[in-house]
This record gives structure tokens, sequence and C-alpha cells, in this order.
């Protein structure tokens, strides 16, 4: 009887042993797969929203091309976006890349489907405002609206996301009188959302 509860004890023992066993091997790859500690599994259907930061992206002809757009989750830097806001038949598009944040840390993305809105060529060059210096840009007829849709894949886990990019593109008048021409149509991203929904 004795030699039973010992021979028992002892298979207990090891079954314990090889649970913490995993459990340690299951942690260790949980540190190399994601050693900042900073993703976590997103449920389906969780909806993340990340805020555009103010950007100047400097001057234009009939297109945006800004690159390190800014963006924020709950006030920390939360990634960074590049928009060629073509008016022609290639664009507009983009990519952006998302820092540690959520389930996306690492994750890039690639703009595919997007629209310009009213485009920047309709503008009266005459009639754009110079550059704000009180308070933030009001727009009066001089801005666009920069509209997408992306999708893509976690690279902790690879579950599928797909999101909304919405971002205000304001353009004003800037003037220097040691230019050659004058003045030239300047753009300057008021702020936006990139909204993410987890599939």
């Amino acid at each position: 009887m004795t030699g039973f509860r010992v021979v028992a004890l002892s298979l207990a023992l090891g079954s314990c042993a090889l649970t913490q066993s995993v459990c340690y091997s299951q942690k260790a790859d949980e540190q190399i797969r994601n050693p900042l500690g900073m993703s976590q599994d997103e449920k389906q259907g969780t909806t993340v929203t990340y805020q555009v930061q103010p950007f100047g992206c400097g001057p234009m002809s009939t297109y945006v091309n800004c690159d390190g757009i800014p963006f924020d989750l709950n006030g920390v830097p939360a990634g960074s976006t590049w928009l060629y806001t073509s008016t022609g038949p290639s664009g507009p598009y983009g990519w952006g890349f998302f820092f540690g944040s959520n389930d996306l840390a690492g994750a890039q993305f690639q703009i595919v489907t997007s629209s310009l809105s009213p485009s920047p060529t309709t503008f009266n060059f005459n009639s754009l405002p110079p550059y704000p210096t009180v308070g933030p840009p009001v727009c009066d007829g001089n801005c666009s609206t920069f509209t997408a849709k992306i999708s893509g894949t976690t690279p902790d886990d690879g579950g599928n996301y797909a999101a909304t990019v919405s971002v205000t593109i304001y353009y004003y008048k800037g003037c220097s009188s040691g230019r050659i021409g004058g003045c030239r149509v300047i753009a300057l991203v008021t702020g936006g959302t990139i909204t993410v929904t987890y599939q």
C-alpha cells in the first residue's frame, strides 16, 4: 500500500513538473515573440481608434507627398503613415507602420483604396489663406478629406484586421520674398483618425 502511494505521488509530481515545463516554454515563446510585452490578443470585433496628429507636409503642386505623419493611441506614439495624395489615376495611396501598440506591434499596412475630396486642383490659389498665426487652422473651402480602406494581419498571431483612415488636409498660401515665384501652395495635415477593427 505504501509503495502504491509513493508511485502515485511520483506520478503526480512528474505531471506537475511537466505542466510547469510546458507553461515555462509558453512563457519563453511569448517573450521571444513579443520581447517588449506591448501587444495583446484582441478579441474579434474589438475596435481601436488612433488619432492622427497635425503634421506639415510642405509645398505641393497637384498632389500631396506627405511622409512620416504620426498617430497616437491614448496620447502615446503608436505609429506613422505616408500619404501620396495624387489626383491622377495612380493615387491617392500610401502606407504606414504600427509601433508596439495593442495587437498590431510591428504591423505594416498599405493603402490600396482611397479618395481625396475635393481635389486641391479645384481651389482658387489666389483665395487661399495665409498660414494662421493664431489658433488652429479653420477650414473655409480650402480643405480636402483623405479617406482610405486598409487591411492586414497582426504579426503576433496572424489575426486579420481592417481599418478606415480619415485625414483632413488644410491648404494655405506660403509666400517668401527670397524665393523665385513668390508664393506656393502648402499642405498641412490638421488631424484625423485610423479606426481598426479586429476580425
